[in-house]
């Protein structure tokens, strides 16, 4: 890779990396950490930090970190937002699925992305671990009503892009989830009688 991103990693320097997925490429934020596939970043949007986020090495395209960069820094510890640089949890970055069982040792409910690589589109997986095989990873989630799953669903490890987790999203989310089963909207139940 002709871009050298490890220099940044641990350096308490803000970054803007531009990855080669034509979905969210823009990060904005700080390098904390890094194995030879994997990044982990505390990520900011705008003045608002945005938890942490786990993406791949590979998807790198471009980083800077000049002087726009450094005087965010200096905005951003004056604003008092920094102290997620102090990540309390050691994230395993061996592969997607270490990273993703280390993360589930401390947050219940994280984010799990798979990009398209040709089209601005992505599978979103908002919910918990359940288990890993080699291969894939069985995730249970829930809908933007609240709403568990019955059943978890299975992420081929090669798909996954991103993991985020402790976001602002997330845990505000996570804190409101229903319990009991789905109810049936009118939609469905006028589907549900013309078949």
């Amino acid at each position: 890779m002709s871009v050298d991103v490890l220099q940044y990693v641990g350096s308490k320097r803000k970054v803007r990396v531009q990855r080669r997925t034509p979905c969210d490429p823009l990060l904005n934020g700080y390098l904390l950490g890094s194995s030879k596939s994997l990044l982990l970043m505390h990520v900011f949007h705008d003045f608002m930090p945005d938890g942490y986020l786990v993406f791949r090495l590979e998807d790198v395209e471009e980083i800077r970190s000049g002087p726009y960069e450094r005087h965010w820094d200096e905005m951003l510890e004056a604003e008092g937002l920094l102290d997620g640089l102090d990540l309390p949890v050691k994230v395993d970055l061996t592969t997607f699925r270490a990273a993703i069982e280390s993360i589930s040792e401390r947050f219940r409910y994280f984010m799990i992305q798979s990009e398209d690589p040709d089209e601005p589109v992505q599978d979103t997986y908002v919910g918990s671990f359940v288990s890993a095989t080699p291969d894939s990873v069985a995730f249970r989630i829930f809908d933007g009503r609240g709403y568990w799953d019955e059943e978890p669903v299975e992420i081929d490890v090669a798909e996954i892009t991103k993991v985020h987790f402790d976001a602002p999203y997330i845990n505000t989310f996570s804190r409101h989830l229903r319990s009991g089963p789905r109810p049936v909207s009118l939609t469905e139940r006028s589907l549900g009688s013309v078949q």
